[in-house]
Order: structure tokens, then sequence, then C-alpha cells
């Protein structure tokens, strides 16, 4: 005979919060990933300053920053614009 979880179907607590912390960050994460999935799909990406006016600037990770201003912050300038799939024939 299968046993059966009280906790779940006597407790005054409604079934999603049941649900144990790992999987609601799990879940988190995936809608996230969706999210994201939709946004980077809608949108075409491109540099605003030639390939060569980037460097790497590398403490404990490397990071992007202008080739003008090596001295200054963290930056990677990038055009955003709506993705138009007529305009890629």
């Amino acid at each position: 005979m299968p046993v059966l979880d009280t906790g779940f179907l006597w407790s005054s607590k409604s079934p999603t919060q049941n649900v144990d912390w790992g999987a609601h960050v799990l879940l988190l994460f995936l809608r996230m990933k969706a999210i994201l999935f939709t946004i980077v799909r809608a949108f075409e990406f491109d540099l605003a300053v030639p390939p060569a006016g980037i460097i790497k600037k590398t403490s404990i990770v490397q990071r992007p920053v202008l080739a003008t201003d090596p001295n200054g912050h963290s930056q990677m300038p990038l055009l955003i614009k709506r993705y138009n799939p007529a305009l890629m024939l």
C-alpha cells in the first residue's frame, strides 16, 4: 500500500509552500533562463566601437576596457537594435 505524506495532504500550507528551498532556487533559475532567452532573441547586439578599441584588463577576472581609457572602469559599449528577420536575408 502506498505511503501518503501526511505533511503534504493535511498541513495548513499550500502545495507550493511545501517545496523545499532548493527547488525554489531551481525554478527561479529556469524562469530567468527563459526570460533571458526571450530577450536575447528579440534584439541584435553589435559593438559600438571597433574590436581593436577594446582591451582586456586582468585582476581576478578579465574585463573589457576601452583602449582610449585603459585606467577607467570596465565597460563594453554595445549597440542594441530590435531584431528584424526581414533584414537578415
